[in-house]
């Protein structure tokens, strides 16, 4: 921090002697996705929330973008950014923390903000959220919508980070309509157009009228939305005019990006980790399409006032595994220490793989 100072202090002076002053400066923030910046979910969630970052600060910031990023071309990708001027730089996903680890320590005047990361620098923010908490909501409104009580959800795999957004949203539709049966498919992470097209397939002859996703990107839910089934998003972009839409999980990135803008302007930036929930408006819904009923938006809107007011855990029994075995006794509520250990399903999953 000291290093970062001195550097300040220089800039300040050299501003002094050329009669300009601070706010004549743009500060230059890098944005790095794993995947296309137009992937129809998260790294397009965030790429439109730094569209509506730059625009609020009006000139005073320039964002640079690079997308399909792997582990073959991240150093090079921060390396081109930094040599550019970026200061900032924000990570789409943890899969390259190893790197960021590296690029810190070679660049300390920057600062790295790092989705789902756990890095612990001095120049580097990590940030998460408890997004499970609009999966149990996207479940409760799944519940109540499905016709024939077959519900589709698809995810990349059966990794704990996934296994908590499918049991959160399967626990929504346990509370709302206990007679409903989800249907999972493991996606993989980057399916092939067949891949996609089979899933739908198979989940629309199961009967499924309501399709559901945690993957990183809504292209299945499109093909889904396509064949006639009622969808809800990982994310609200492409699909959110559709027809079949319900609605999506919606982070809210672009006041967390101003606020970390601001931070680093005004020289207050640290590395807490900042985890988002419902209760900040970080996490939530997209806007509710006309195919939802009013009774249903009644239902998961007070869901939501329970959760921001403290009265309801989203992770509370009771409820039990596939396997019959009892999670949580009723009222029981699992801790994050529970969650972090999740390895099942619950008993209204049917793993169809």
């Amino acid at each position: 921090m000291l290093i970062k100072k001195i550097i300040l202090f220089i800039l300040l002076t050299l501003l002094l002697i050329t009669g300009c002053s601070k706010n004549d400066l743009v500060l230059k923030v890098g944005f790095i996705y794993p995947g296309t910046a137009a992937d129809e979910g998260i790294n397009q969630m965030q790429e439109e929330a730094c569209n509506n970052m730059v625009e609020y600060f009006n000139g005073k910031v320039q964002a640079i973008s690079k997308s399909s990023i792997t582990t073959e071309n991240i150093d090079s990708a921060i390396n081109n950014m930094i040599n550019s001027g970026v200061s900032v730089i924000f990570i789409s996903g943890n899969e390259f923390d190893s790197q960021v680890i590296q690029a810190a320590q070679n660049f300390p005047t920057v600062d790295f903000i790092v989705y789902n990361g756990n890095i612990d620098m001095a120049n580097v923010k990590n940030y998460s959220t408890r997004d499970y908490e609009a999966d149990y909501l996207c479940g409760i409104l799944a519940g109540s919508s499905t016709s024939n009580n077959k519900i589709g959800y698809l995810a990349p795999d059966n990794s704990n980070q996934n296994l908590i957004h499918i049991n959160a949203f399967a626990l929504g539709v346990l509370n709302s309509n206990d007679k409903a049966v989800i249907d999972l498919i493991y996606s993989g992470e980057n399916p092939s157009t067949s891949k996609i097209n089979a899933d739908v397939s198979r989940l629309a002859s199961n009967g499924c009228d309501v399709i559901a996703s945690c993957n990183k990107n809504n292209a299945t839910l499109v093909e889904a939305e396509k064949n006639g089934l009622k969808v809800i998003g990982s994310s609200p972009s492409s699909i959110q005019d559709s027809n079949n839409y319900l609605t999506s999980v919606k982070l809210n990135l672009t006041d967390f990006y101003i606020d970390e803008i601001n931070s680093v302007l005004n020289g207050t930036f640290d590395n807490s980790r900042y985890v988002g929930t419902i209760y900040d408006d970080f996490v939530g819904l997209d806007k509710y399409s006309n195919n939802v009923p009013d009774r249903t938006k009644r239902l998961v809107n007070s869901t939501t006032e329970s959760i921001k007011k403290g009265n309801l855990a989203v992770f509370t029994g009771p409820f039990s595994s596939s396997d019959g075995i009892v999670i949580a006794q009723d009222g029981q509520v699992l801790s994050e220490i529970d969650l972090q250990n999740m390895n099942y399903l619950l008993s209204n999953i049917r793993d169809i793989n």
